[in-house]
């Protein structure tokens, strides 16, 4: 089987929660052939391999989203139905280089690393199986700050409340036009279902473990 996993940080030294499923994935899972794609702020497309877990994966990285300052991102939320997250415009030119090369790689299944990845399901050919992987569904993680009054500034909130509504649109929208929406839990699961019943959830335990932090002596 050929994977290609499309993600908004480098997973091979994780040192983060997003990081880490990925690094379990490219560690656990049985596959023949895989290509990392990490978005990047570099202009130019670096292609290059990398040896880990005794498997040869090849790696790309490419500035898939074009990064933008915090007064043309706020503009582009006010004035738009795009969550705060999403706001960061895609690179076409990038993206239509990097489907040339998923030509030639052939896989079998995309994974896209995390929400901001959300509206990519338009761009690539639909024998992929393509699996969005949020670990958590950000409406309800906003659901939960509201109900415990987490948020005392009320510019915060006034801001979170937008964004919540954006979000909320954003996953009912998005997520269902992927073969897999996958989460670590099935109180997301659930959730998302509920919130719209054509969303494919697949619940996976790959998330942040315990075993990968060591304690101080």
């Amino acid at each position: 089987m050929k994977i290609v996993i499309f993600c908004n940080a480098d997973p091979f030294k994780p040192e983060s929660g997003y990081q880490i499923p990925i690094y379990n994935r490219l560690k656990y899972f049985n596959y023949d052939e895989c290509l990392v794609i990490i978005n990047s702020k570099s202009r130019n497309i670096k292609s290059y391999k990398k040896k880990i877990f005794e498997k040869d994966i090849s790696v790309i990285e490419a500035n898939i989203f074009i990064s933008q300052n915090i007064f043309s991102r706020l503009l582009a939320f006010v004035f738009s139905n795009k969550p705060f997250f999403a706001t960061n415009r895609i690179n076409e030119k990038v993206i239509n280089s990097i489907k040339n090369k998923l030509k030639k790689f052939d896989s079998n299944v995309i994974y896209f690393e995390g929400e901001v990845f959300g509206t990519m399901h338009k761009y690539f050919n639909s024998k992929n199986y393509k699996i969005i992987s949020i670990n958590d569904s950000l409406t309800l993680s906003y659901l939960e700050e509201f109900r415990n009054n987490i948020n005392k500034n009320y510019f915060v909130l006034l801001f979170k409340k937008i964004n919540y509504f954006k979000i909320k649109n954003y996953e009912f929208s998005n997520y269902h036009l992927f073969n897999s929406c996958q989460v670590v839990s099935e109180i997301d699961s659930n959730f998302l279902k509920k919130l719209n019943n054509k969303i494919n959830t697949n619940v996976q335990n790959i998330g942040v473990d315990f075993n990968y932090f060591k304690i101080n002596k």
